[in-house]
């Protein structure tokens, strides 16, 4: 393909090298982590990521779930993944009990929205969804600066793929962060306990999901489907933006990267991340292959910035073949 016709692409409607979206990763086709292969939603409050950008919030052991990257699409919208979430083993939430996936915006890519001035914008959240169960489904925007939320209501009809608007107007009493915490953070209910109930078509503190919503974690074998999830100015929704697979790719290394490192006889090796990373990252070596009899122990990080970072290792001089380890680095919000 030739220069001018790359550039020709990228000018064409419905790509784009700009930040409309300001989900990272809107249409799953990230996914360093697993590589597609299903991993069970771990407890806590957006520990677990996957595909990439993806935070799952879980409680307890009210109900086991699983995620994943798969190529179950929408026909015909020029999706290839959607993110997968299953309900291996269904329970009913208590009150304080909650499971809900989404994304968390970093401030810098939401300072824009003037909130908690005047001159709030609105927003528009879509997305194309799928479900097993079938009825109302909450989905919110909340602002952790404030605790403030905002929740709109949407319906699938089971085992249907439906495309869906929520329209979030501005919040012009309160600020959001606006730096590299978290902004804004859009969510998805599925299945959480009364304590989270609220109105819905306001601005409120706490709450993020209506009464009357689905609660699919109570249904074993329950199946939820998301892809092509967009959040952009304005009251309309408009054509999912297509990123560069290698822009989308480090949009997500800002706060997550990993890859394989050789380690060879020398006991030091100086890391650069693949770009600048949101804070200064949490550092580990997923796997370590010894090679032939080699010693590799223990593996420390050192003098880590946003930028950069040092590896110390001991290893054996008398086999050193192949020696070589997967590192990993995390930044997420």
């Amino acid at each position: 393909m030739t220069t001018s016709n790359i550039l020709s692409q990228l000018g064409s409607p419905g790509v784009s090298t700009g930040m409309k979206n300001r989900i990272i990763n809107g249409g799953m086709v990230i996914d360093q982590r697993y590589s597609g292969t299903s991993q069970t939603v771990t407890t806590g409050d957006g520990t677990f990521v996957c595909p990439d950008r993806n935070s799952y919030q879980k409680s307890g052991a009210f109900c086991i779930a699983t995620a994943q990257q798969v190529t179950t699409v929408p026909t015909g919208q020029g999706f290839v993944n959607s993110s997968l979430t299953t309900i291996t083993t269904g329970g009913s939430a208590s009150s304080g009990d909650y499971l809900t996936v989404g994304q968390r915006i970093e401030g810098f890519n939401v300072a824009d929205l003037m909130y908690g001035t005047a001159n709030a914008k609105t927003v528009t959240v879509s997305f194309w969804a799928q479900a097993s169960v079938a009825g109302t489904y909450s989905g919110s925007l909340y602002s952790p600066n404030t605790t403030y939320a905002y929740i709109n209501t949407f319906t699938l009809t089971a085992n249907t793929w439906t495309f869906i608007t929520l329209v979030f107007p501005g919040d012009t009493a309160h600020a959001t962060y606006t730096g590299n915490q978290i902004g804004l953070f859009f969510r998805i209910d599925l299945g959480s306990g009364t304590n989270f109930n609220a109105t819905a078509g306001t601005w409120q503190a706490g709450g993020f999901r209506t009464s009357g919503s689905v609660s699919l974690s109570a249904t074993t074998g329950a199946t939820f489907y998301i892809t092509g999830v967009q959040l952009e100015v304005g009251s309309n929704a408009t054509n999912f933006e297509y990123r560069p697979y290698g822009t989308e790719l480090a949009l997500c290394q800002r706060y997550y990267w990993q890859n394989s490192v050789a380690l060879g006889v020398t006991t030091n090796i100086n890391l650069s991340h693949p770009v600048q990373m949101r804070a200064t990252p949490t550092m580990s070596v997923l796997t370590v292959n010894a090679g032939s009899g080699a010693v590799v122990s223990p593996i420390n990080f050192t003098n880590g910035s946003t930028v950069t970072a040092s590896l110390s290792y001991y290893q054996s001089t008398a086999n050193t073949v192949n020696a070589s380890g997967v590192v990993t680095s995390s930044a997420e919000l």
